[in-house]
């Protein structure tokens, strides 16, 4: 009786076992913590602080609203997404200083990043703050 060829015999998967159970689920290549915060996954320690503290700031009415994750589109379908839109004012109240700000969390820049904040502030003309 043959064996289909997409099958191994026991003798192969033996002799390749080992190797597999070797192989182990790698961290994140810049380090960040995967962290759950009122049962929001947040991809890093560090962006979940910036939202308990943003949580801190809206209850002292230093915030108005913010929002997890606004997007922009870029040109060739690209979607910039970034960690915070925060609302601190009214254009109308507040029309000489900046009432909304977009934040981006990060521990260490990355070229990709540093792209697409310069292309969403000469496309949208949104100036993206690094925390």
């Amino acid at each position: 009786m043959s064996r289909p060829a997409n099958q191994l015999t026991r003798e192969e998967a033996a002799r390749l076992l080992p190797n597999l159970r070797r192989l182990k689920r790698r961290g994140n290549k810049l380090h960040a913590e995967l962290t759950v915060v009122d049962g929001i996954k947040f991809p890093s320690k560090k962006e979940a602080d910036r939202y308990e503290e943003l949580k801190l700031l809206k209850a002292a009415g230093e915030v108005k609203w913010f929002i997890r994750q606004p997007r922009f589109d870029l040109p060739g379908g690209v979607v910039a997404v970034f960690d915070f839109l925060i609302v601190t004012g009214s254009p109308v109240k507040d029309s000489d200083k900046e009432w909304v700000t977009v934040e981006d969390v990060k521990g260490r820049d990355t070229p990709s990043g540093i792209r697409n904040r310069k292309q969403v502030e000469a496309i949208h003309g949104v100036k993206v703050e690094l925390r």
